[in-house]
């Protein structure tokens, strides 16, 4: 079986993934998901071991699967062949991202035999809808010139906005207006994302380093985006790259998320 999650809206995106892989988890005790992401150089042959590997003690195996977009050439022309012929496998589930529509030779991702759906960045009155039932769920309240500057000021941008409903939530006043949004929200400063983790990085103060952290997420900043920048630095000692390393392989074998990851690197 193939679920297709595509589209540039990556929290909900996500959401959605992890809702999909909680589901399964609740069917089958002990379930182990594989992560592979082909835009960070994955190995395809990896890849074909998991979708041919059968366990002992449970038949069923899902696997996250991203970056096949970014695949070329002999890769490419193999992923697309292996993801055909796992459609019609029922003991075998692929979470397949894409992070944007799918070009011609994967129009069959959208036919009726597989699980897909779009997620495209929202604006308008579809982002106000989305504000609405993520305020509900925090137990917050905005009213109507609140929710507009809201919804102008993170149109395209669902993790800003949740960021600062987040924000919002642990305030003791649940019911934001115009002017408290005002007060609290700042989305039109620029930030920039290099500077910011030197800054993160050089201090030694553990709060200090949070509130960058947070601030770059609230700027819509993908916190694997955040890893990967530091990860590759040519300028870091040889432990620190084996640290990246050991990080990198908690991730993909679905031990740790970014986020999580990132955290414990500003903790350490």
């Amino acid at each position: 079986m193939v679920i297709f999650l595509y589209g540039p809206d990556s929290y909900r995106r996500q959401e959605k993934m992890n809702e999909i892989i909680s589901g399964y988890k609740k069917k089958h005790s002990g379930l182990s998901i594989q992560h592979f992401d082909f835009s960070d150089a994955g190995s395809p042959a990896l890849f074909r071991d998991f979708l041919k590997s059968n366990s002992l003690f449970d038949t069923f195996k899902l696997g996250v699967v991203r970056g096949g977009e970014d695949l070329d050439g002999a890769n490419e022309k193999e992923f697309r062949k292996s993801i055909r012929e796992n459609i019609p496998d029922k003991e075998s589930v692929l979470i397949l991202i894409f992070e944007k529509k799918p070009l011609k030779d994967y129009k069959f991702l959208l036919e009726d035999d597989v699980i897909s759906q779009e997620f495209e960045n929202l604006s308008g009155e579809n982002l106000s809808v989305f504000i609405r039932k993520e305020s509900d769920k925090r137990g917050l309240k905005t009213d109507r010139a609140g929710l507009e500057i809201l919804t102008k000021s993170f149109a395209g941008n669902s993790w800003g906005v949740i960021n600062e409903l987040d924000k919002f939530s642990l305030m003791d006043e649940k019911n934001l207006t115009a002017e408290t949004i005002r007060s609290h929200v700042d989305v039109f400063s620029e930030l920039n994302v290099f500077s910011a983790l030197n800054q993160m990085r050089a201090s030694r103060s553990p709060g200090e380093k949070l509130r960058i952290f947070e601030e770059l997420l609230a700027r819509n900043s993908d916190p694997a985006m955040l890893f990967n920048i530091i990860a590759i630095s040519p300028y870091e000692r040889k432990e620190w790259k084996e640290l990246m390393a050991d990080y990198d392989v908690s991730v993909k074998s679905g031990k740790l998320e970014y986020e999580e990851v990132m955290l414990d690197m500003l903790l350490k």
